[in-house]
């Protein structure tokens, strides 16, 4: 069963208010409340997102194996292009 909405009051900059009501006024949103909603769930899906990304970075800091210098991954990345593209070329033959 949802919660009960709650009512809170916030303050809000002068210009942040009239793009508020510029919204709700060019009939994209039904209230104030409507704007500010849509705006917490694209923040909350904004931190999930960032929460991810955190996490993936400390997964790789945290990698146990070796390091590759950015050398040998550029190397690699060439190595790997050239091949792909080698072999494109002998199927188009």
């Amino acid at each position: 069963m949802p919660k009960p909405a709650e009512k809170l009051s916030v303050t809000i900059t002068a210009p942040m208010a009239e793009r508020i009501r510029a919204e709700v006024d060019a009939g994209h949103y039904g209230s104030t409340s409507e704007v500010i909603r849509e705006a917490l769930r694209l923040w909350e899906k904004q931190q999930q997102e960032l929460d991810l990304l955190r996490a993936r970075v400390k997964a790789a800091i945290e990698d146990p194996r070796p390091r590759v210098p950015i050398k040998d991954a550029f190397e690699q990345i060439r190595e790997h292009a050239e091949a792909y593209k080698a072999k494109n070329a002998d199927e188009a033959a």
